[in-house]
């Protein structure tokens, strides 16, 4: 419940939620400005930078070595993609221990960011007056610096644009979303299934905690964008039946590799040429890439076909180049070109 003496700031950036929470946390060195008036010791601070998790903290950084400094504040609330929240201090004492929530809420076209700075009922009444207006300038101007760096200096965008939403794709039968932690029991049940795993090479998950940790990466993965994994899903159904992914841009966004994996009681069924057919065609189409590239192990046959029935070429056999299991394993590459690439199969 919001407190009527809250200061409150808000801005709107063309991020998604979780990039636009990445963007602030870890790129804050970057988008902060320097001055008199912006630092507890103008003196002495470097920089500034944000703990990642709860138990971390916001420091103005003194020592580049050590990147330690003076504590603006502890974290007790870190819920990437949707909020943080931290017991705030200051220079001279005098407001410590009031709390401020920075949130992360989906709109159309992006994010809007709100931060809130409340519990001034523990402020001697003659300081919460005056502190109060200086923070409701100060994080107004804060979150300003935030917006204009999320505008055109973030580089965390996709060649192309800042893809401000997932990059949702339908075909005649499938949905391909964003994956979410609410989806951590159909995939658990997916890569619990040794089958489904055979040729993976990492072992099954041994708990729903191992799932929720992937789903976590996932998502950072995206927010970095480092990678785009879409979880599949039945039009109509809630439920996840697989995923397939674009993972390993090279620097230019030239070229990218793709990996997938479907429940065993979809096999046989086209679901998984249906679904890669959808992300080749966004990946060359709307990221421009100009080739993807699959690496699967020699033994796998069920994935051969399906790289040969979408177009790849085979491209060779690089020997016992992984090591799972105690034993070395050959990979066998394939390779498919924009040009090469006709659509839907």
């Amino acid at each position: 419940m919001k407190l009527p003496d809250s200061v409150i700031a808000t801005v709107e950036v063309a991020l998604d939620p979780l990039t636009a929470f990445v963007v602030f946390t870890e790129e804050i060195g970057q988008w902060w400005r320097p001055g008199p008036i912006n630092w507890n010791d103008s003196r002495r601070a470097i920089g500034i930078r944000i703990e990642p998790g709860i138990g971390g903290r916001w420091i103005e950084v003194y020592d580049a070595t050590t990147g330690e400094g003076f504590d603006c504040g502890h974290i007790t609330v870190w819920e990437p993609g949707e909020r943080f929240v931290f017991f705030y201090r200051d220079a001279d004492h005098a407001i410590d221990d009031t709390e401020v929530e920075i949130r992360f809420e989906a709109i159309d076209g992006g994010t809007r960011v709100t931060l809130e700075h409340c519990g001034w009922d523990k402020v001697l009444p003659e300081v919460a007056t005056g502190k109060r207006e200086i923070k409701r300038w100060g994080w107004a101007n804060i979150l300003g610096w935030f917006s204009e760096w999320a505008f055109w200096g973030t580089p965390r965008r996709v060649r192309g644009g800042s893809a401000a939403h997932f990059p949702t794709l339908t075909t005649s039968r499938l949905l391909l979303r964003q994956i979410q932690p609410s989806d951590a029991e159909a995939l658990f049940a997916i890569l619990i299934d040794k089958e489904v795993l055979e040729f993976y090479g990492h072992e099954p998950h041994q708990s729903l905690d191992d799932t929720q940790k992937l789903i976590g990466q996932i998502q950072t993965r995206y927010a970095r964008r480092e990678a785009i994994r879409w979880g599949i899903t039945l039009q109509d159904e809630e439920r996840l039946i697989g995923s397939c992914s674009l993972h390993h841009f090279d620097s230019g966004f030239h070229c990218a590799e793709t990996g997938y994996e479907l429940d065993r009681a979809c096999w046989g069924k086209g679901i998984m040429t249906e679904a890669m057919s959808a992300i080749l065609t966004y990946g060359f189409t709307e990221l421009g890439l100009h080739r993807i590239e699959a690496i699967i192990d020699r033994m796998n046959e069920r994935s051969k076909g399906l790289l040969l029935k979408l177009g790849f070429t085979y491209e060779g056999n690089l020997r016992q180049r992984y090591s799972f299991r105690d034993r070395f394993e050959d990979e066998h590459y394939f390779g498919l070109l924009a040009e090469e690439w006709h659509g839907a199969v």
